[in-house]
This record gives structure tokens, sequence and C-alpha cells, in this order.
């Protein structure tokens, strides 16, 4: 009768590529790896290690002193890295991972693309709050040229313009005029009302007052203010709601100085949904939420869907 053999194997992998150096090592009998950077150039290791390539190749490379003149864009490649990994955890509806990679020190480096994304899983949450404070810090910074030397696409600009517009809809509340395309003709913004009124709410007031701050920036030849509701009620009823409540901003604009004859005003009502960068996956109450809007442009306009 054979008596069982006992068998162990060492072995070492080595890594290498184009890009630096990681060793995997598994000793004994236990089968269990372990991961070791070696810090000993300025380029960054292509790996999904990510947790070992921040909590000890980074710092590694840092104590060493070797790249102190690239420390800068080293982190910004291993933000890079990261956004990439957490974008296919979203896609696999891994919003907790997601997250948890986005939070520093697993993206050593604040880019446009990490707060864009953290926009993204706050948006999924119907955290509309947060959803504007990430996506407003990731349009800023992808506006300044020392955070981003590489400019994004204009598509992408707008990605993230269109979203930050959409979350301050949603909340009911402007803070802020994030325009990804400086010509676009028209940009909605959110005025809340009392329902059936023309009266603002207290954040349709502030809405209001941001506004105004923006035009006042803007000195705009003409400002043309359309009304919109959403489909509920009767369609007439809809066009004099809509009607009333441009009516009272442009009363608000002519009181901070803007002249009456600078302001044209359009009805709209029901009449002119708008379009959604993603429409699809808003329930049938949120998409009522985005119609109840003003939109504006600093042209002076007529329009064929406005009502009679």
């Amino acid at each position: 009768m054979k008596k069982p053999g006992i068998m162990i194997i060492l072995w070492t992998v080595t890594w290498f590529t184009v890009t630096g150096c990681l060793e995997t090592r598994s000793s004994g009998g236990n089968g269990k790896q372990n991961s070791q950077f070696t810090a000993s150039s300025c380029q960054v290791p292509q790996t999904e290690d990510l947790e070992t390539l921040v909590k000890d190749w980074l710092p590694d490379l840092k104590k060493r002193g070797i790249c102190s003149q690239e420390e800068d864009s080293i982190e910004r490649k291993v933000s890079e890295l990261v956004v990439v990994k957490a974008k296919r955890l979203l896609q696999a509806d891994q919003d907790d991972e997601a997250e948890q990679l986005l939070r520093y020190p697993y993206t050593p480096f604040k880019s446009w693309e990490a707060q864009a994304t953290l926009g993204e899983i706050a948006w999924r949450r119907r955290n509309w709050q947060d959803a504007f404070v990430y996506l407003e810090s990731a349009w800023d910074l992808l506006n300044d040229p020392g955070a981003t030397p590489i400019s994004p696409s204009p598509a992408e600009k707008q990605k993230v313009a269109d979203l930050a517009m959409e979350v301050q809809l949603m909340e009911g509340s402007l803070k802020r005029v994030i325009r990804g395309d400086p010509t676009e003709e028209i940009t909605a913004v959110p005025v809340q009302f009392v329902f059936g009124k023309d009266t603002f709410t207290q954040r349709g007031k502030a809405s209001v007052e941001t506004l105004k701050e923006y035009f006042k920036g803007r000195h705009p030849e003409h400002i043309t203010l359309m009304g919109h509701t959403d489909p509920i009620d009767t369609d007439s009823y809809n066009c004099r709601l809509s009607k009333r409540r441009a009516e009272a901003v442009k009363k608000e604009l002519i009181a901070a100085g803007f002249n009456a004859n600078q302001i044209t005003v359009i009805a709209k009502g029901e009449r002119d949904p708008p379009t959604l960068s993603r429409g699809n996956k808003y329930t049938k109450e949120e998409i009522y939420q985005l119609d109840r809007r003003v939109t504006f442009s600093e042209e002076e306009m007529s329009d064929s869907k406005a009502c009679n």
C-alpha cells in the first residue's frame, strides 16, 4: 500500500511591465499570495492590486524621494487607474465598492473624472445635493488647466454640465448655472413655485437670485424666458400657468435693474418636455419634476412650440 505523498510547492512569479515592477510571492504550502511593489522607477505599475499600489508603492516612492519632481504626475496616473476600475464596478452595480475606491487615499489626485464618477454614484442614490457638489467640483477641475492639462472632449464636458443641471432641477434649487457649451441656445433652470400658482417657494426665490447674479455677470443684450409645466391638467391651463410663472421671473429681473424691453416671455406649458441625459432612468414622477422649469436664452427668440 502506497503512502500518500506530501508535496510542497515553492514558487515565485515576477511580472515586469513597461511601466514598473510587481513581485508576487507565495511561500510554504498555504498558497497565500503576498504582493509587493518595488519602487524602482518613476513609472506607475499597471495592476489591479490598487490597495498595494496606493498603500505600499506610492508611499515608498515618496519616502525614497526618487521622483519628487514628478509626484503630481504619478498621483494623477494612479488616480486614473482607480477611476477605470471604479467605472467597471459601477457597470456591475457595485456602487459601494466603487465609492470606496474613489475616496482618498485610493485617489491621491483629485481628478475631474473621480469627482464626476462620485456624482454619478450620488445621482444613482437620488442624493441630489451631494451629486451636485461632486459634479460642480468635476466641472471646476476639468476647466482648470493646472488640474486637467489635457482638456476633455466637448461631449465629456457636456455630459457633466447636463447632469449638474438635472440634479439641480431634481433638488428644486439653482445653485449655479453650468453650461457645457457657452453658445448653447437654451438652458434649463429650476425655479420652484407654490403648487398651481405663480408665487415662488423659498427655494424658488433663492434660484431667481442666483439667476440674477448670473445675468449680471454676463450682460446679455436680450433675455428670453420660457415657462414650462408638467403634463398634468389641460393644455390651456398649463399654457396660462407657464406664462404667469415666466412673467414672475421677468418681474424679478426688472426689479434687479434689467430693462423690461430686454426680456421676452414665452409660454410653453407642457408642449416642450426636456431632453434628458438619462431619460430612461428617471421615474414618471421624477420626469414631471424635470418638466417644471424655466428655460432661458441670451437671444431674442420665438418658438413654434409656444402657446398661442
